[in-house]
């Protein structure tokens, strides 16, 4: 879903078997989808989880596109790869 011209929406997911269906966990406005970017908005989504004593996000396993930027910021703020 596109929300503001020129600038990418990113979105977070997660796929939930107890309701079984996709929830949208998060979402971001941003100018450049870089690894920077990337890396603060994962950043800013653990310290929301842990304002709403959720201490620990821990992730089975993780969808993204082909992007590098996407991969390396998720190996940057959760350690796994």
């Amino acid at each position: 879903m596109k929300r503001i011209t020129r600038w990418t929406t990113f979105t977070s997911h997660v796929y939930n078997p107890l309701y079984r269906k996709v929830m949208t966990l998060a979402m971001c406005d941003m100018k450049m989808k870089d690894e920077k970017a990337q890396t603060l908005f994962w950043t800013k989504f653990n310290a929301i989880c842990k304002q709403h004593k959720v201490e620990e996000v821990k992730f089975i396993g993780f969808m993204a596109n082909a992007t590098t930027t996407n991969w390396n910021a998720m190996r940057v703020v959760y350690n796994n790869g």
